[in-house]
């Protein structure tokens, strides 16, 4: 069933898709050929909203009900920070804010909620760190990502080749809140000085965050940063968060229990220098734990409530990320709250890798195929898988064995980090020559299926059967699905310069990729949901609120209700004992007033005491009725279904089937018949030469004038009528008194003639068993075949 309205075939009709009919010339900008393997990103998706980036300007539309291609209104904003050519377009996870990437520079904009106008409209925007990221600047930007975990979307994150990388509180844009250096220096590189490096592994092309699952939630994984070289190297730094994270309660103290299991393990048992380094390491580890959790503890992962500049009031509006309920706002423990170094000694972060690929990926005689993306994959038992892209086409998919965790560099963690990444499969994928780019995309609605998006190609990578094998450890690599969504001419013209996916109620669920001139290509998916896994909401069942169903999973309690009803002093005794009826009261004393004040402001909260327990067994009351209310529904319902069932219709349609059945049973019976006779074997030649000879055989053992049959029965009738004539001749040769006898020149022609007659007769007999014998198979197989 289409998920997607009927006009987003149209959608390529739309204004926002015209290019711009002259390019920006008027100004220079000092670089040089953008990085190769960086695929440009000049489109994307916020809810209901497109956005298109040509040169210098981004349009935006905004399709409330559908695709609403003729009705739709255009929005162009210009900034005086969009002074440069956009590569690629990022949104954050609220959705007010935009990365906008050129080669060099970087700018963010402040996006309205929607599109309401058309022609250009002014928006706030602000430049990242000038100093750094300028025209003439030396290093080009790689990556831009915004974390998950930054709290209200504004920890924006900035590779550049040289592998430096770089967070940016949009609320501090100027400056850099915590930088890492990833790759190794150039003289570091090289393990002889007569040996140059490779070029490719000084070179940073792409970076990821670690993948947000259930599982990792308890491990160090969530904090783990990972780039990838050039040349395929794979490097890590654990644990790094933003200046200002969002982290679960829970997902803390998961990360101190397991410290304090593993040190409980450690420090048991016999000691040697690999259990004392990995001692020091989990020591340092539950020490970082415990200062975010001091953090926690002091007040100070208090949520911000004041704006820290003119730029917090213009985000109040926006939609907050979706954070689980008990969450806390934390900081890195190296630095202030402000973003300012903290005090005490703090350690650097040890870089991991490069990974050790066992087996390693194919070899590639082109000296120009490079990495270019790097994309992370969770599955549901905890473990990473790693898909690396190259210029020529090919997919790296392996499985982290053994990750990285919290390094730092210390004396009492020694021992060097190993990384190991398994290779599952290298998938070639179908390209048209020379040195293509290509970038990961992630599917909103699966996180198992990425796309592969390239200057001539986007393909869809699923992930789903191999790591449901990884997850039972059936022992033998499910291969993964691609499947190619869209593919182009990969012509100058019609170069992929943007790939967007989306999923939404209104829009529905499909992929959509720009051309450089304008085409744009819709691809309409189908929401493919694991019927074994869908499990009925509690809508469906609960006919009363949350907190009745709060109330009915507990015991009802009534000690704590008459408890609240007694007083711990008997106020009336003490009446009593300064207020006799055996004396008059003839005056009324400040003591005594006060005696009665307080007895009546003991009374008046005792019965506010019965008031609110009376209350409370109300409103108890009135849940068990509700609840009664649906049992009886539920009962009255169950009681149709089985009514439905006993019905006389029931158990006429199981007839009908029972009928329909049989009749289904001719038919296929008649069908299988009717295909046999069609795809009887086709007699051959040889088959064909057999059959005429027994037809000619039959023909001669036949009863005609002509067969052997005749022939022989007539020889039996001579042969009896000669028989007597030679007995009696025998007889009256004996009687005789006196025969003649014969020489011997008389008696050798008879003897000799005899002699022939009696051969040829035997020779008959056997010739018509022979032919008798042959004459009966024939029979056989001629009945067999009218069988």
């Amino acid at each position: 069933m289409p998920t997607l309205p009927p006009s987003l075939s149209l959608l390529s009709k739309h204004a926002i898709l015209l290019p711009p009919e002259q390019a920006h010339e008027d100004e220079w900008e000092l670089v040089d050929a953008p990085p190769a393997g960086t695929a440009p990103s000049r489109l994307a998706m916020r809810d209901k909203d497109l956005l298109v980036a040509w040169g210098r300007e981004i349009r935006m539309a905004t399709f409330e009900s559908g695709w609403d291609v003729n009705g739709g209104v255009v929005g162009s904003y210009r900034s005086p920070h969009l002074s440069f050519d956009v590569r690629q377009l990022v949104v954050n996870p609220t959705g007010r804010l935009l990365a906008v990437v050129g080669t060099h520079q970087v700018a963010v904009v402040v996006i309205p909620p929607t599109s309401t106008s058309s022609g250009e409209t002014s928006v706030k925007s602000f430049a990242i760190d000038e100093f750094q990221f300028s025209p003439s600047a030396q290093v080009g930007i790689a990556k831009v990502l915004w974390h998950p975990l930054g709290e209200g979307g504004t920890s924006l994150w900035v590779l550049t080749d040289d592998g430096k990388l770089a967070e940016y509180d949009v609320l501090r844009p100027t400056d850099a809140a915590q930088t890492f250096h990833f790759l190794p220096s150039e003289h570091k590189a090289s393990t002889s000085r007569f040996s140059a490096a490779d070029p490719l592994s000084l070179t940073a092309v792409s970076f990821s965050f670690s993948p947000l699952s259930d599982v990792a939630a308890s491990d160090f994984n969530q904090f783990t940063i990972r780039v990838l070289a050039g040349n395929g190297d794979v490097y890590a730094m654990s644990p790094i968060i933003p200046l200002v994270a969002t982290i679960p309660l829970s997902s803390l103290l998961s990360l101190k229990a397991m410290c304090e299991v593993r040190l409980r393990r450690l420090q048991t048992g016999s000691q040697d220098a690999e259990r004392a380094a990995e001692e020091g390491r989990v020591i340092m580890q539950a020490a970082w734990v415990e200062k975010l959790l001091g953090q926690v503890k002091q007040g100070a992962a208090t949520t911000v409530s004041t704006p820290r500049s003119s730029l917090r009031a213009s985000l109040r509006d926006s939609p907050a990320p979706a954070q689980p309920a008990a969450s806390v706002s934390v900081h890195p423990p190296h630095l202030t709250e402000s973003g300012g170094p903290a005090p005490g000694i703090h350690r650097l972060l040890l870089r991991q890798g490069p990974y050790l690929v066992d087996p390693p990926a194919p070899d590639n005689d082109d000296d120009d195929n490079r990495a270019t993306d790097l994309a992370l994959v969770a599955s549901a038992s905890g473990s990473t898988v790693a898909l690396s892209s190259w210029s020529s086409g090919r997919v790296d998919v392996a499985l982290e064995l053994d990750g990285p965790e919290p390094r730092w560099i210390s004396s009492a963690d020694p021992a060097p980090p190993e990384c190991v990444l398994a290779t599952l499969e290298s998938v070639a994928l179908p390209t048209k020559g020379g040195e293509d780019p290509a970038r990961f995309l992630v599917d909103p609605f699966t996180d198992s299926t990425v796309y592969l998006q390239s200057g001539g190609a986007v393909d869809a990578i699923s992930l789903a059967q191999t790591i449901e094998a990884l997850d039972q450890d059936e022992g033998d690599i499910v291969p993964v699905t691609v499947t190619r969504k869209v593919e182009s001419a990969l012509t100058s013209s019609s170069q992929i310069i943007g790939a967007a996916t989306f999923c939404n109620i209104a829009l529905g669920y499909g992929l959509l990729a720009l051309s450089s001139a304008g085409q744009l290509a819709t691809v309409e998916m189908d929401y493919c949901v694991d019927t074994a896994l869908a499990t009925p909401t509690a809508a469906e069942f609960a006919l009363v609120d949350a907190d009745a169903l709060a109330i009915l999973s507990e015991p009802f309690d009534t000690a704590p209700l008459l408890a609240s009803t007694r007083s711990s002093t008997d106020v009336l005794a003490a009446v009593r004992r300064h207020l006799t009826a055996r004396q008059p009261l003839q005056t009324v004393t400040a003591e005594q007033v006060r005696l009665l004040v307080a007895a009546s402001e003991a009374l008046r909260d005792r019965l506010d005491a019965v008031r609110t327990s009376s209350q409370a067994l109300e409103e108890h009351v009135d849940v068990l009725a509700l609840e009664v209310q649906r049992h009886l529904s539920l009962l009255k319902e169950c009681s149709a279904r089985i009514g439905e069932m006993h019905a006389r219709r029931a158990l006429e349609r199981v007839d009908a089937i029972v009928a329909a059945q049989a009749k289904l049973g001719d038919r296929l019976d008649r069908v299988l018949a009717d295909l046999m006779s069609e795809y009887r074997p086709q007699i051959g030649e040889v088959e064909q030469k057999w059959f005429d000879e027994l037809d000619r055989l039959r023909a001669r053992v036949g009863t005609g004038k002509a067969g052997l049959a005749q022939r022989t029965q007539l020889l039996k009738e001579q042969l009896a009528a000669v028989k007597p004539r030679v007995e009696r001749a025998r007889q009256d040769a004996n009687d005789a008194p006196g025969p003649p006898s014969y020489g011997h020149k008389q008696l050798r022609p008879l003897q000799a003639a005899l002699n022939a007659r009696s051969d040829e007769l035997a020779r008959m007999l056997r010739k018509m068993e022979g032919l008798s014998v042959r004459v009966e198979r024939a029979e056989s197989d001629d009945d067999d075949d009218d069988v």
